[in-house]
């Protein structure tokens, strides 16, 4: 099994238990490997729930389980307790936060109905995009930095039409991958082509996007939560903060097709998203 679930239920039984559940895929069907019913309600210890998520996920890498990519919701706990129990073994450890909870927390974030200390700030920001930080193919953003650096947007919330087509935008650069083909319209003179895009180009012109939309709505504030928690490479830290991987042209798990195989390089084929 070299992708898994997690997932998690909150106040959902009367006896007051989270329940955990690890799920894979197979055939394009969902396959539940192991649960597991959590109380630590009556427990004073700090980093009760990780450490016992921990154990669990370690139980599991034990007996055998050894994904090289495992998708959760934003909750660190279970963030970390996979990282801790199976990163250690498998150096292609990839971690990712499944769709639905990625829109919802950015969501949340951009419409003022939560604001996370640090999420935008300036000091952030600055510290990760002096050219010097980045990587050679986003040094446009060092060229930015005045504008990425501003105060234009105060504490000016988006529109809903604003974060709608920013919540749109941000599907559209996560669900995007070096195997599924981009068109072009070059010249009139030539049809419509398709072509690849490599991991950093998909980045880069992801972020450029991103970067161009939210100069037109004036909200620099709203660009800079967006590279600091989302679109920054997965190798870059600030403080002791663990980093979300990049959204954008990640490469998953190691299975390849290879490209020059697939006449139409979409047919046949099938999606499914957690």
């Amino acid at each position: 099994m070299s992708e898994i679930f997690v997932d998690s239920t909150f106040n959902t039984n009367k006896h007051g238990y989270e329940l955990y559940c690890v799920l894979t895929e197979y055939d394009l069907v969902s396959l539940p490997l192991s649960y597991l019913l959590l109380d630590t309600r009556g427990i004073r210890e700090e980093g009760k729930r990780g450490v016992r998520l921990t154990a669990w996920f370690t139980a599991l890498r034990d007996a055998g389980l050894d994904p090289k990519v495992v998708h959760t919701d934003k909750d660190f706990a279970e963030v970390t307790a996979a990282s801790l129990a199976f990163k250690r073994n498998i150096p292609a450890y990839k971690h990712h936060l499944c769709l639905w909870h990625s829109l919802r927390a950015i969501d949340q974030h951009i419409t003022g109905k939560t604001n996370s200390n640090g999420a935008h700030s300036v000091e952030n920001a600055w510290n990760s995009i002096r050219k010097g930080a980045l990587l050679e193919y986003l040094h446009f953003l060092s060229d930015e930095s005045e504008w990425i650096l501003s105060n234009e947007s105060g504490k000016k919330l988006c529109t809903r039409e604003q974060a709608a087509k920013l919540r749109a935008m941000v599907k559209r650069h996560l669900l995007r991958h070096q195997l599924l083909p981009k068109v072009a319209n070059d010249c009139v003179e030539h049809p419509r082509a398709l072509f690849c895009e490599t991991c950093e180009e998909i980045h880069a012109g992801s972020i450029r996007e991103m970067l161009d939309y939210c100069r037109s709505i004036g909200q620099p504030k709203v660009f800079r939560y967006f590279w600091i928690n989302w679109y920054r490479p997965e190798h870059a830290h600030v403080g002791s903060r663990w980093e979300i991987a990049s959204m954008c042209g990640r490469r998953g798990s190691d299975a390849i097709i290879p490209r020059k195989s697939l006449a139409n390089p979409l047919k046949g084929l099938r999606f499914s998203f957690y």
